[in-house]
């Protein structure tokens, strides 16, 4: 099965790209085009991945009988704002603007609307929607967000009366009952979706318009749920590329700690509570010297409320304590090495006393990679501030709201 698609380049804003149904599939008169809207980088990722197919996927879930084209347009606003309406109003211009059918926004922000964490809307009278993907959850965030594509879609496309208006759902064929996926739920059954829910409300500006609205119902564990989110957009996989420098200093620094038998003597007599507590210390310096090296530190503005502030410096210290982790996996692995080519047995055991085994070694590394990271990675220049600022959900905003006014 292919696809139609442009040339153009996803990373241009001021184009779309398009992606069709089969062209052996039977046709029908009626065409959709429906527009999807994400915010640059990690939304735009997923907006181009699910695109290939969400053509044949929507003739399946939603209505077998049109053809669904699927047009996807990367903004900077859509990542720069965290007001539902603004978000909703801007789609519905980009909707008008390219004369799609319906449209959709992909935005990487939390949304809060009367104290309440927003995961998606949909409005079938404006015929647009979005969805906040972080409010998803980490992990697995594509099929979650497939999964949204289509609710909002069928809500967008069918309606969604309030349950206590049953006439118009009488009229409706069973065919279009069984595409309009009759649930509440936003994504499909799974043990996530038990643990934090998502709830379904009815909400109407006015008389015409039928819109819903999808909430973390529980503050707990809908904040779990976003940070994670949060943290996977900021990509810290992204960051540890930045780390080269810090890991060459650290490591020259603990190699020079083993030549001197004193380490080998702590990590022999340290107890296991010790070695955690060091480490943790370690990475807790670490993490605190980058934001203020940096000034990650996101502060209350006019602009910005206080919990979105919050939620915000708590999704950077998730996501550096993510980078710094697998930094420490790195020098921890490279350390184990250096102690078994370079600390010879003999020698080891005439310093302690007694046979050195496997965890004689690894206890060696472990108190090496915590001694480095204290005493010399600390010191060190990350190679790319840009990489690290962009960790930062106030820096992005800034920047790509800059973006906007360029273009």
């Amino acid at each position: 099965m292919s696809t139609q698609q442009s040339t153009t380049h996803p990373h241009n804003e001021e184009h779309e790209k398009t992606y069709t149904e089969d062209e052996s599939s039977p046709k029908d008169e009626k065409t959709i085009i429906l527009g999807l809207v994400p915010a640059p980088e990690l939304a735009e990722k997923f907006a181009y991945k699910l695109a290939d197919n969400l053509p044949n996927l929507l003739n399946d879930h939603i209505d077998e009988h049109i053809e669904w084209e699927i047009k996807v347009l990367t903004d900077p606003l859509t990542g720069g704002t965290e007001d539902a309406e603004e978000i909703m109003e801007k789609t519905n211009e980009f909707k008008e603007d390219h004369n799609w059918d319906y449209a959709i926004c992909i935005t990487d922000l939390p949304i809060v609307s009367k104290g309440r964490m927003v995961v998606a809307e949909a409005s079938n009278e404006r015929k647009t929607g979005f969805i906040s993907f972080p409010s998803l959850g980490a992990f697995p965030l594509q099929r979650r967000l497939r999964e949204s594509i289509f609710q909002l879609t069928s809500e967008i496309h069918y309606g969604s009366p309030a349950p206590e208006d049953n006439k118009e759902e009488e009229k409706k064929t069973r065919s279009q009952m069984r595409k309009q996926r009759e649930t509440d739920r936003l994504v499909g059954k799974s043990l996530t979706e038990r643990l934090s829910p998502i709830e379904k409300t009815h909400f109407s500006e006015d008389e015409d318009d039928n819109g819903v609205r999808f909430y973390n119902k529980h503050k707990s564990t809908g904040r779990i749920r976003l940070l994670s989110g949060m943290a996977l957009a900021n990509s810290p996989w992204t960051i540890f590329s930045s780390f080269k420098s810090v890991i060459a200093v650290a490591f020259a620094t603990g190699s020079y700690g083993l030549i001197f038998p004193t380490l080998w003597q702590l990590s022999d007599g340290y107890s296991i509570l010790r070695f955690i507590a060091l480490m943790i210390t370690a990475m807790i310096a670490m993490v605190v010297w980058i934001i203020v090296a940096h000034n990650l530190w996101e502060k209350q503005n006019s602009e910005s409320s206080k919990y979105l502030v919050t939620l915000y410096n708590s999704a950077t210290l998730l996501t550096l304590s993510v980078a710094v982790l697998f930094y420490y996996l790195v020098i921890f692995v490279l350390f184990l090495l250096a102690v078994i080519l370079f600390v010879p047995g003999n020698i080891l055991e005439q310093t302690l006393g007694h046979s050195p085994g496997v965890i004689t070694y690894i206890l060696l590394a472990w108190l090496a990679s915590s001694v480095a990271t204290l005493a010399g990675s600390l010191g060190a220049g990350l190679e790319s501030e840009e990489t690290i600022l962009n960790a930062t959900y106030g820096y992005r905003q800034k920047r790509r709201r800059q973006e906007k006014q360029e273009n």
